[in-house]
C-alpha cells in the first residue's frame, strides 16, 4: 500500500469516526414533537444538522490532521526535529482563533498531536490493506494498541475538562460533552474488538 493511500486511509477513518461522534451528540438532544409537524421545520432540522457535524468534524479533525501531516512528512525525509514547533504554533493560533488559548490547554493539544503522531507513524511504517490492517501491524499485539487508546483517550478527557472550565460550566455542555467521551469509548472498543478478532 501507498503512503498515499495510506494517508488517504487513516484520513477516511478519522473522518467517519467523527461524524458517528457528532451524529450520536446531535441525536442526544431532545426536540419537542410539534418540530416535526410544522411546515419545513425537517429542512431547517437537517441544514441545522449538518452545520453543526461538519463543525464538529473540522475541531476533532483539527489536530489530527496537524499530526498525520507531519508523520506524513518525516517519512518523506523532512525534518522532523522543527515538525513540533510547527504544529505548536499552529495549534496556538488554532485555539486563539476558538477562544481556548491558556498555556495549560495549549499543552494538552500539542500533548495530543504528539501522541497522535506516534501513532501515524507506526501506521506510515506497517503494511496493510486498510484502516485495520495497518493497525494491527502497526502494534505488536492487543494490549499496546489499548495503552495507546487509553493515553489518547486521557488526554482527550484533560482537554474537555478544561473546555468545559474555559466555556463556563453548563449542563447543556457538560451533557454534550458526556455523550461525545460515551461514544468515542464505545467506537474504540468497538473498532478494536473488529481489528483484533481472536
Amino acid at each position: 500500500m501507498s503512503k498515499n493511500r495510506k494517508y488517504a486511509a487513516i484520513l477516511a477513518y478519522e473522518e467517519q469516526f467523527a461524524k458517528i461522534v457528532a451524529l450520536q451528540i446531535r441525536a442526544s438532544r431532545p426536540k419537542p414533537v410539534w418540530h416535526f409537524f410544522v411546515p419545513f421545520m425537517m429542512v431547517f432540522e437537517y441544514l441545522a444538522a449538518k452545520k453543526e457535524i461538519g463543525l464538529f468534524v473540522r475541531n476533532f479533525l483539527f489536530g489530527r490532521k496537524l499530526a498525520l501531516n507531519a508523520a506524513r512528512d518525516t517519512i518523506d525525509g523532512k525534518d522532523r526535529q522543527n515538525k513540533p514547533a510547527e504544529m505548536g504554533l499552529q495549534i496556538r493560533e488554532w485555539l486563539s482563533a476558538n477562544a481556548l488559548y491558556s498555556p495549560h490547554m495549549h499543552q494538552k493539544q500539542i500533548a495530543l498531536a504528539d501522541l497522535l503522531f506516534k501513532h501515524y507513524s507506526l501506521l506510515f511504517k506497517a503494511e496493510g490493506k486498510g484502516h485495520a490492517s495497518l493497525v494491527r501491524n502497526a502494534y505488536v499485539n492487543r494490549v499496546d494498541y489499548e495503552s495507546f487508546l487509553q493515553k489518547l483517550s486521557a488526554t482527550e478527557n484533560e482537554i474537555d475538562r478544561l473546555t468545559l472550565q474555559m466555556r463556563g460550566e453548563s449542563a447543556e455542555l457538560e451533557s454534550q460533552i458526556s455523550v461525545k467521551q460515551k461514544g468515542i469509548a464505545a467506537l474504540r472498543a468497538k473498532d478494536t474488538n473488529q481489528i483484533f478478532r481472536r
